[in-house]
């Protein structure tokens, strides 16, 4: 069963509409910037067919939003599930997942994380395509040379959440240092450290 709920995440410089919809305990979908009523239109279209619910994976979520709001760094404990996307944007929302609070990655940098060098233009058509924004961080991969590049929600939004991470202040010129990103062979998961404030 497909639930559905609808928050505002308040952040000092930008309140951010957050709608979700979970498929028992796990996060399936997030669409930022939206009414409920536009959310639940693009769910629908997405093959998503939601009940409004405020439902337990949703409360662990929202005290989460919480505490991202504080601006204190942390990570998520929400489940997620991909339910959609080829197995390519698959593995770009799972390196995507790996980039730590207050750092970033570029889009070539994450193609090479997964096996793709060269496919910094498919990295980028993933991260538009990242059906779980914010809890999957899309809006801390940026082009080469620190520009923000595109985002699946309002690109103020993306500027306003890596400013609320510490990322950059942003201004005319490029905002980070764009080094290679780094791929652990060891262990579980793909390991990205990104680029940081110049």
């Amino acid at each position: 069963m497909l639930t559905f709920c609808h928050h505002e995440l308040e952040l000092p410089e930008r309140t951010i509409p957050v709608s979700c919809v979970a498929r028992g305990q796990s996060i399936v979908g997030v669409l930022l910037d939206l009414t409920a009523e536009s959310a639940l239109e693009q769910f629908l279209e997405r093959g998503l067919s939601p009940t409004h619910d405020r439902s337990d994976p949703f409360l662990g979520f929202f005290e989460e939003l919480t505490q991202y709001a504080t601006g204190t760094p942390f990570e998520w404990r929400t489940p997620i599930r991909f339910e959609e996307g080829t197995a390519f944007q698959r593995r770009i929302w799972k390196a995507i997942d790996e980039i730590p609070f207050g750092e970033s990655a570029t889009y070539a940098a994450l193609a090479a994380a997964v096996g793709a060098p060269g496919g910094a233009r498919a990295a980028g058509g993933a991260c538009g395509r990242n059906p779980i924004p914010l809890r999957v961080p899309c809006h801390r991969v940026v082009r080469a040379g620190g520009e923000l590049g595109g985002f699946t929600g309002v690109i103020e939004t993306k500027r306003a959440l890596l400013r609320h991470e510490g990322v950059a202040p942003f201004s005319d010129g490029p905002l980070f240092k764009t080094e290679p990103v780094e791929r652990s062979t060891g262990g579980q998961g793909t390991t990205i450290s990104g680029g940081d404030l110049r």
